[in-house]
């Protein structure tokens, strides 16, 4: 048996850091390239027991630049593949969720959240009309989506 293998891809809050809009001190040195302070991605974090199978904890609007930067979760054999197979949603916020979007094409994985997640994101599918065409049949767990990923509806007691 493997060991439990944690990569932390992001530890910033909503919007990275430095914050797009944000000239506090902090920011102010990370836009100016300060060494002291580095720039940061949205919080997310990668679990793995065989280095082979990924599981991602959320899917922070920044996942694409996050996969780049992590060797393990890069495309490996073939023409297409990714070693993520699942995601488990903490909530339904756009920082949580908005990185599934980059996941859409050509994978299977297993999505898990509770049903008010799910339900949300139902929701916004209904709001975003076509252009939210991947996120259908969320609210049914066990469906297969037209993204290919399975979802299962955590207990949030």
């Amino acid at each position: 048996m493997g060991r439990l293998t944690a990569i932390v891809l992001g530890a910033a809050a909503g919007g990275g850091f430095p914050q797009w809009n944000c000239r506090c001190p902090v920011c102010r040195l990370a836009w100016a390239g300060d060494a002291r302070v580095k720039p940061r991605t949205q919080a997310s974090i990668a679990v793995s027991a065989d280095a082979e199978h990924w599981i991602l904890l959320n899917a922070s609007p920044d996942l694409r630049v996050q996969i780049q930067a992590t060797p393990a979760l890069r495309p490996r054999g073939g023409l297409r593949g990714s070693p993520i197979s699942a995601v488990i949603l903490t909530g339904a916020e756009v920082d949580q969720t908005a990185g599934l979007l980059t996941l859409r094409e050509h994978q299977s994985f297993a999505l898990f959240a509770t049903g008010e997640t799910l339900a949300t994101l139902a929701a916004m599918r209904r709001l975003m009309g076509n252009a939210g065409w991947a996120l259908s049949r969320l609210h049914r767990p066990g469906a297969y989506s037209t993204w290919r990923f399975r979802t299962e509806e955590l207990d949030n007691t």
